[in-house]
């Protein structure tokens, strides 16, 4: 919290940081050295975080999406005779394996299944 009782923004913070202190001149050239190392270290693990951040999410996104394509794609497969022969308890039970994956929230049931679901 700053002064006037409201939340610092967190990137003020870290600006103010950065900036060197009012008695630079009175430290000696070692300090002066170790904290610009200090500072750029930091900066840089920051950096480097965000950037690992970034791929283990896009990897991530991509892995699901694959799997996803491959469970849509193999439980086609398996409800396309149901529905080509008119068979809804057996479409049923193939659509029932899908109870399993802890992703899937329900299923959107059909009164009546029709040809058109077997187009793709």
């Amino acid at each position: 919290m700053d002064r006037e009782g409201g939340i610092v923004n967190p990137i003020v913070r870290l600006l103010e940081w950065l900036r060197p202190p009012v008695s630079v001149r009175k430290q000696s050239v070692r300090r002066k050295l170790m904290a610009v190392i200090v500072r750029t270290t930091a900066i840089a693990l920051c950096l480097a975080a965000m950037a690992m951040s970034v791929v283990d999410m896009t990897t991530y996104r991509n892995a699901r999406a694959s799997q996803l394509s491959t469970e849509a794609s193999i439980l086609a497969l398996a409800t396309a005779p149901a529905l080509a022969f008119d068979d809804p308890s057996a479409a049923e039970r193939s659509l029932g394996a899908l109870r399993a994956h802890a992703a899937v929230l329900g299923l959107p049931s059909t009164p009546r299944m029709d040809r058109s679901m077997l187009r793709m």
